[in-house]
């Protein structure tokens, strides 16, 4: 196995937990924290849930893709990895803030 491979197991793993154990109640530890998600209790479940669903999303497309990887060897993979990884947490993060100022 390579690298990236486990770094997408580990990813969706701790996406999965996040999903299942958002955190209730604004925290210092963990979560979603941004000024927005702050702002009141509604906002920062929203904010949770949207992103531990995304998290998750762009974990298992991270771990297709390492899977893939294995298989027929993908010309350029880690340029491609961290372009996916990179794109996918700015457009989640794009989208929960979008979402929180509509609510």
């Amino acid at each position: 196995m390579n690298q990236y491979l486990i770094a997408s197991i580990i990813l969706s793993v701790v996406s999965a937990l996040y999903l299942k154990f958002k955190p209730q109640k604004r925290n210092a530890f963990y979560g979603y924290r941004t000024y927005e998600s702050q702002k009141s209790p509604e906002k920062w479940n929203l904010a949770n849930t949207l992103a531990a669903r995304l998290l998750l999303i762009l974990s298992l497309i991270l771990l297709t893709v390492s899977m893939l990887n294995l298989l027929i060897v993908i010309p350029k993979f880690i340029p491609l990895y961290m372009s996916i990884l990179g794109i996918g947490l700015i457009s989640l993060f794009a989208y929960v803030e979008i979402r929180l100022r509509r609510n």
